[in-house]
């Protein structure tokens, strides 16, 4: 946060786009669905493909909202409809577009790293999981 040219702004935008990547498969785990409720439940691909794709869509939602009503004016110092029309012809969906392209990727990095690490490479049998 210190040394980063978003400072604040960046850092909470990102602890912001990381909490639906937590939260939603932890929620997940208290379905009636999961028998176990430990973090091998997603050792299975098909459970974290369900998983990371409702984590990321709640992070694209998430940081739409949280970019458009904050960080946008925030880091800008404009509104955020200036700044559609400016950049994005005024469309809502052309922002929401962006964001959720870099989000998209980023999500994506987020579930697939770690679990190859988890249960692939097997740290999880080493260091436990929650």
């Amino acid at each position: 946060m210190l040394y980063s040219p978003t400072g604040f702004v960046g850092a909470t935008m990102k602890f912001v786009a990381t909490v639906p990547m937590f939260l939603v498969p932890a929620g997940l785990l208290h379905l009636p669905i999961f028998t176990q409720r430990a973090s091998k439940a997603f050792n299975r691909v098909l459970t974290i493909l369900v998983a990371g794709t409702l984590a990321v869509l709640v992070r694209i939602a998430v940081t739409s909202l949280v970019n458009y009503y904050w960080a946008v004016p925030l880091f800008l110092g404009i509104p955020s409809s200036v700044l559609l029309e400016r950049f994005f012809g005024g469309s809502v969906l052309a922002f929401v577009a962006y964001v959720a392209s870099m989000n998209l990727l980023q999500g994506i990095v987020d579930v697939v790293v770690p679990w190859f690490l988890a249960f692939k490479v097997r740290l999880a049998e080493y260091f436990g999981t929650w």
